[in-house]
């Protein structure tokens, strides 16, 4: 009696102590950015916590769906009753925000490449909040990539599907280009279907590299292309090498390199201020991060197929 008394005081105990996390996705686990980040928050969660995790699933859904994938989220947070929510990048901290931020919880945003400090300073509700920023060094990243190209004036396309982070990208790539002082000349394509994405890929001979932004939108008689079919044919069929923003772009049969923000990193920092807050921290008084500096990556194979020269800086790959 004493012992079996002994173990339901355990399991209480260690029950009354454990703490739900919610991890809401704005686009889904199959998705190499997400799958990245995911995997991090999963594998360094603080052993006390039960993580849950809900897809708003944006990049392969109609947009006029968001809303309605919000409240399922909502729903699913009712039914786990989390302490603490992570948001994962722009989609999930638009919709999701205005629905969490009168709960008594904390929220940890990650991926958010928008300014949220505009959305944060009027946030009057009982929700902590706190983030790590998503910023991909455009401008860096081509500047080191022209030099080598080794082209001057170096004339880019950079390639972007139709979703909210493509707009934001587009936006600060054009507020951007005043750096270039005539260095560097930049066309800004979007496309959302594969035919219009293949016939600009096809049309890119004139150009000294192509950029890939982002391409994950992209759809085929209102059916999503799946990315890796999307990066595997823009690989195959590119007149001039290819570089990228994120660090899942680089890679044999993908983009030859870049200066790139990864995944895992952004991971790494946002759970470690959920870390934080279990341990007792308030996120009140956790300070907005930016997700890393970025690195620099080269795949050893396009660098070869393409002729370029490796630069010493670089972190290899395949």
């Amino acid at each position: 009696m004493i012992r079996a008394l002994a173990i339901f005081l355990f399991l209480f105990s260690t029950q009354a102590v454990a703490v739900n996390v919610l991890l809401v996705h704005s686009y889904h686990k199959e998705n190499e950015w997400d799958n990245s980040f995911a995997a991090v928050i999963k594998n360094q969660l603080d052993s006390k916590a039960n993580l849950y995790q809900f897809e708003l699933d944006t990049k392969r859904i109609d947009e006029g769906l968001y809303a309605q994938q919000a409240q399922k989220a909502l729903e699913f947070y009712h039914e786990v009753k989390p302490l603490i929510v992570i948001l994962s990048d722009d989609n999930a901290f638009d919709y999701m925000m205005p629905l969490l931020q009168d709960q008594d919880i904390s929220i940890v945003f990650m991926g958010v490449n928008k300014n949220p400090r505009k959305a944060l300073s009027d946030h009057t509700g009982l929700a902590r909040v706190t983030g790590v920023l998503e910023r991909p060094l455009l401008v860096r990243n081509i500047i080191e990539m022209s030099h080598v190209i080794g082209k001057e004036p170096f004339l880019v396309k950079v390639m972007l599907d139709g979703g909210a982070t493509a707009k934001i990208i587009e936006k600060d790539l054009r507020e951007s280009c005043k750096h270039f002082h005539g260095k560097i000349m930049l066309d800004i394509v979007h496309h959302d279907t594969f035919s219009g994405w293949k016939e600009e890929v096809l049309s890119s001979s004139s150009y000294d590299a192509i950029f890939l932004g982002l391409y994950q939108r992209v759809k085929d008689n209102n059916q999503p292309v799946s990315e890796k079919e999307v990066m595997q044919w823009t690989n195959l069929n590119a007149p001039k090498p290819l570089f990228g923003f994120w660090d899942f772009t680089v890679g044999k049969g993908r983009a030859a390199g870049g200066l790139v923000v990864s995944g895992p990193e952004q991971g790494m920092r946002a759970v470690s201020y959920v870390n934080r807050i279990i341990a007792g921290e308030s996120a009140l008084y956790l300070p907005l991060v930016y997700g890393g500096q970025g690195k620099h990556v080269c795949s050893l194979s396009e660098f070869a197929r393409w002729r370029m020269e490796v630069p010493e800086h670089c972190l290899l790959s395949e």
